[in-house]
């Protein structure tokens, strides 16, 4: 039984709503290894048996091809750049986060352990490990498509789903309506995670053993007679076809038309305000199924700690609250009581503020994560177009740290949107309370501790605000030509009579605006702490922050190899370049331009080897502009400048030494070809 289920438990029967005296025989099913977690220990040797026979379903694409016919092939999780199946995947990913998150908050381990707690640690890793091979069909079912992966993903979904609802209603006969509410409420993400892939794994099945019984694997689609056009034109109405068309269209004027009157112009104004906030749906974008899995198990967790902590929390203060009428029940003394009703008032406001800071802090989360979502879709579009305003550029930091950045993702976004939540919720929580407490000592006549203090005090927010107002005012009005349009001194002596005075003050005002420099700053670091979209740090070590570093390699990833551009030209290639089972049973192919290339003859190769120089002859000599952009070109182009670069340092150092009369030898080491560049400089040393 889980620490939060005692809990409940014990709570409820606090208040009367569990019979407290079960049978031995209760206990002892509800402490079953089933409701401990231990049951999914039994699914690790059936996946590690499935995913041995699912490698030997694929083949490998590099090494070793000709052992054992090129089997078995690694089988992959999931394709991280792909952007089928992204529900199924987030639904798969939401289920796994619910298993790790009872790992780390309910001690749910795959083994006992009672060590010390500096090992424990170990522990979580073992059954995290144990947990991702457990779950490994699901994904691998999703990844491969075929029948025997579905069939095994839902052996194993079917599964994890009995054990899912045992644990929820096992003991709801003892535990009450309004635990077992309880407990269905914090567990729900996972039942509709599951219950979701229960349903389409089947399905998927099905139709894909139909496929197979209706089209035998060894028919092949060589008859295909779907022409080239037909294809392109495909291409082009597909979504990268879309979105490069939109791209390369010339952006139509856009007409404001005001209409008349007061609403009119308030429409004109509120308009544009809400539109920026007001997501707008992109038909030529997709976001791929990692991203939309992060944000997905992100809304999870924010959901799991919602209701955390309005069942732990809520029912303890009332709890406490209903101590303190009992405690007023044994008429204690006069001093006694008035300490009770202050602390039974403060309490009830504090639970009061609890419930609105969880209720806010969850929306404020949720909105994070839907400009998050906006942001992820805004900055891909921009590295599309080769835009690095926000995101720094590629050649800015190293690949492998890019790619380091992009495996990082995932995890930073989840364990950065659980730090967020906590941290804003206090800070929430905290302004909750101090406004409830000045409100609590007015309401019972202590007011004037808040007043003495606001006596006190006034003068300095009173004057700082009146000084800024003022210096503002007078450089418009009385420092500057035509009215703060134009950068220009006009008072010249007052300016510097008026800086003068002002500097002995500004530095009092500046203690003060230091202070109010680090309230914004933990506000709006507390604010975009889990939005690793934006640094918390300045651009010029942004960098440095870890989670907007993951960010930055995540998207360059995405870009690198989701770029329409790329994937409509490998598209297109695709159309032209003949299919391997084509290939090995035609003798030849036509190309485009109507010449026939023989693929099985003994001079293929160098038949091809032909065709493509003379295409390269061909293309070169009706693109003059691509002769310049060839390797070799460039290649003697950046000899010639490092050898120009060498000549002029050794003429700088000539002429150097040439004030003090002492020669230099100058040892360049250079191709040969580069020697005769060099005579100058030989003969001047």
């Amino acid at each position: 039984m889980s620490f939060l289920t005692s809990f409940l438990l014990d709570l409820a029967g606090t208040f009367g709503t569990v019979n407290t005296t079960d049978s031995p025989t209760t206990t002892e099913e509800c402490n079953s290894e089933v409701a401990d977690g231990n049951a999914y220990n039994i699914f690790i040797v059936p996946a590690v048996l499935e995913i041995l026979f699912l490698a030997f379903t694929i083949k490998r694409t590099h090494r070793k091809l000709e052992c054992c016919g090129g089997k078995p092939g690694l089988v992959s999780p999931m394709d991280i750049f792909e952007m089928e199946h992204r529900i199924s995947y987030t639904a798969a990913f939401g289920s796994i986060a619910f298993l790790c998150s009872e790992v780390i908050l309910e001690s749910k381990y795959v083994i006992t352990y009672n060590g010390p707690g500096g090992y424990r640690v170990f522990v979580i890793i073992l059954s995290v490990i144990v947990y991702g091979i457990a779950c490994f069909p699901l994904f691998v079912a999703l990844s491969l498509r075929s029948v025997f992966s579905y069939g095994f993903g839902t052996l194993h979904v079917w599964g994890f789903t009995v054990i899912a609802y045992y644990e929820t209603f096992a003991c709801s006969n003892d535990y009450g309506a309004i635990t077992t509410t309880l407990l269905v409420l914090r567990i729900m993400p996972k039942l509709v995670c599951l219950t979701y892939l229960s349903v389409v794994l089947p399905v998927r099945f099905v139709k894909t053993l139909q496929e197979v019984i209706s089209k035998p694997r060894a028919v092949q689609d060589v008859n295909d007679t779907t022409s080239h056009e037909d294809k392109i034109r495909r291409i082009r109405k597909s979504i990268i076809g879309r979105h490069i068309q939109k791209n390369f269209m010339l952006p139509r004027p856009k007409k404001i038309v005001v209409e008349p009157g007061i609403k009119g112009k308030l429409r004109a104004i509120i308009k544009p305000i809400l539109k920026s906030w007001i997501y707008k749906n992109n038909p030529e974008f997709k976001y791929s199924s990692r991203f939309l899995s992060t944000v997905g198990v992100s809304f999870i967790i924010v959901y799991k700690l919602t209701v955390e902590i309005l069942i732990i929390i809520i029912p303890t203060i009332d709890v406490f609250l209903q101590y303190l009428v009992d405690l007023l029940e044994t008429n204690p003394s006069v001093s006694l009581q008035d300490t009770i009703y202050m602390t039974y008032y403060l309490v009830e406001a504090y639970r009061s503020c609890i419930i609105a800071a969880t209720v806010v802090e969850c929306v404020l989360a949720m909105l994070i994560l839907l400009h998050i979502i906006s942001s992820y879709r805004k900055y891909l579009l921009a590295l599309h177009k080769g835009i690095t305003h926000h995101i720094p550029a590629r050649e800015d930091g190293a690949n492998a740290r890019l790619v380091v950045g992009t495996m990082r993702y995932s995890g930073y976004q989840v364990g950065y949107t659980t730090w967020s939540y906590f941290i804003q919720w206090c800070l929430l929580l905290i302004f909750c309370m101090v406004v409830a407490t000045v409100i609590i000592l007015y309401q019972q006549g202590y007011g004037y501790l808040i007043t003495n203090i606001i006596v006190s005090v006034w003068s300095i927010p009173v004057t700082t605000l009146i000084i800024n107002i003022a210096q503002t005012q007078i450089s418009k009005f009385v420092f500057l030509q035509e009215k703060d349009e134009v950068l220009a001194l006009d008072n010249r002596r007052g300016f510097f009579i008026f800086t003068y005075f002002m500097f002995y003050y500004n530095i009092f005002l500046g203690l003060v605006s230091c202070l109010l420099r680090i309230i914004k700053s933990i506000i709006l670091g507390a604010l975009f702490l889990g939005r690793l979209d934006h640094s918390t740090l300045p651009r010029r070590f942004q960098l440095l922050d870890p989670g907007f570093d993951a960010f930055v390699g995540f998207l360059h990833m995405e870009n690198a190899h989701r770029h329409p551009v790329v994937l409509a030209f490998i598209s297109i290639l695709q159309v032209y370049v003949p299919h391997k089972d084509i290939c090995t049973s035609s003798p030849e192919i036509t190309t485009s331009s109507g010449s026939a290339i023989d693929l099985m003859g003994k001079d293929s190769r160098r038949k091809r080897k032909v065709h493509h120089r003379w295409h390269l002859f061909y293309t070169l000599h009706n693109n003059p502009n691509l002769r310049t952009l060839r390797k070799r070109t460039l290649k003697a182009f950046e000899e010639k400048l490092q050898a120009e670069e060498e000549l002029r340092k050794a003429r700088k150092r000539r002429d150097n030494l040439a004030i003090y009369g002492e020669p230099e030898v100058v040892q360049i080491h250079l191709p040969e070809k580069e020697k005769t560049l060099y005579s100058e400089i030989q003969i001047s040393t």
